[in-house]
């Protein structure tokens, strides 16, 4: 479960800063916000939208079509999802409309969602409708940790145990943030005293939050920075493009600008990518830069010489 909780907040995340896209533009229609927002969230939580032994879209009711219907693996129905567009109401018509859908076709589970607001219902849960909430939730106002544990009710397995249930929001103390672990005693040095000049890339990268990346190449180095600096939102899509100073030609940017990038390479679980066709020296100047313009200092990050 632990392993689920860092991909599912770094997703979170992510499609909060789509949102705030979104609204800051013309806002969306359906298709982008099932694509950009809810998508993201079901694949991580284990139901991959392209798998139609997971996923089934525009799936027939008596009453009309459901986004989604999801599976259980030997293909019984776990779940349907009727999606709105972003800031669409979803009022008792709505509701009603999705509870049917999952009623008509025996789904004892239903959702409905905008990409920003997500509601769960236990559909024949004998009570009223407000009592057959299990989760109801807006990505965009509530804290990420809070929205992540309330998502884990549709996490896979739990439809494959039948025992989804409704999730308590966690009690945070006040003095309950852990100040980031002591530096290790020794085989480390600063990443800024590397020089890249024929060197291999680091065995271990440690961050000042103690979180470690091991990269395999040199342009991994500079991928592990954009992964840790998305992660702590030091560095957002609002950031992008993030310049070459020399060329003229975007370093990172968005998935949808790509084409602008050299060899373009992909930061799995943000929306961006970074120039892949870089000399050790460069990825080395360019990941000091990026880590500067961030407001954090490249001494700070600790690396394990490479062999």
């Amino acid at each position: 479960m632990s392993d689920l909780l860092s991909p599912l907040l770094t997703t979170i995340e992510t499609v909060r800063d789509r949102i705030k896209l979104a609204r800051s533009g013309q806002g969306w229609n359906e298709a982008q916000t099932r694509a950009s927002l809810i998508d993201p969230i079901l694949t991580v939580l284990g139901w991959d939208t392209e798998d139609p032994a997971l996923v089934l879209h525009e799936y027939r009711t008596p009453d009309g079509q459901a986004d989604y219907a999801l599976l259980h693996s030997e293909g019984k129905l776990a779940a349907i999802i009727e999606a709105k567009a972003l800031d669409h109401k979803l009022d008792i018509k709505e509701i009603n409309q999705t509870t049917h859908y999952a009623n008509n076709r025996g789904a004892k589970f239903a959702v409905l969602s905008d990409g920003d607001h997500w509601i769960l219902f236990d559909v024949f849960k004998p009570v009223v409708i407000e009592e057959k909430q299990l989760m109801d939730i807006v990505l965009s106002r509530d804290e990420p940790q809070a929205s992540a544990l309330s998502l884990l009710a549709l996490w896979r397995p739990n439809a494959r145990s039948g025992a989804w249930r409704k999730a308590e929001k966690p009690r945070v103390e006040p003095n309950s943030i852990q100040p980031p672990p002591p530096p290790p005693k020794s085989n480390w040095v600063p990443f800024d005293s590397l020089t890249a000049t024929g060197e291999p890339p680091p065995a271990l990268m440690r961050f000042e939050d103690g979180h470690e990346w091991r990269p395999q190449y040199w342009w991994s180095v500079l991928q592990g920075t954009i992964d840790w600096l998305y992660r702590r939102k030091s560095l957002t899509e609002a950031h992008m493009p993030f310049m070459n100073k020399v060329g003229g030609r975007p370093l990172i940017h968005l998935q949808t600008a790509a084409a602008t990038l050299l060899k373009p390479k992909p930061v799995p679980g943000t929306p961006l990518m970074f120039q892949g066709h870089m000399s050790a020296a460069t990825v080395f100047r360019v990941t000091k830069r990026l880590l500067t313009t961030c407001g954090h200092t490249p001494s700070k990050v600790l690396v394990r010489p490479g062999k």
